[in-house]
């Protein structure tokens, strides 16, 4: 089964996916300023309201990220499935 993350403020596409066979966990966006955050999903989703405000970029990771802001459920996982391979 797939993990995602999804931020706090996005349930309604967690329970989309939920109900589509991913496993979801909803978090603060606090939680992801630690690289070893990302590692432990296949995904992440955030709102994109408070990405890179700074101009920060220093955390790397190969876990994918997706903005939700502007998209539905469906296309979030649309997104997903093409992403996520494991």
């Amino acid at each position: 089964m797939k993990k995602v993350a999804v931020e706090k403020g996005l349930g309604t596409v967690g329970n989309y996916l939920s109900k589509n066979g991913y496993s979801v966990e909803e978090f603060e966006i606090n939680s992801t300023e630690n690289s070893s955050f990302y590692d432990q999903f296949d995904a992440v989703i955030v709102t994109g309201q408070s990405i890179n405000v700074m101009g920060y970029s220093d955390t790397t990771t190969r876990t994918p990220q997706i903005i939700a802001d502007g998209q539905t459920a469906e296309e979030i996982k649309s997104q997903l499935e093409n992403i996520v391979t494991k």
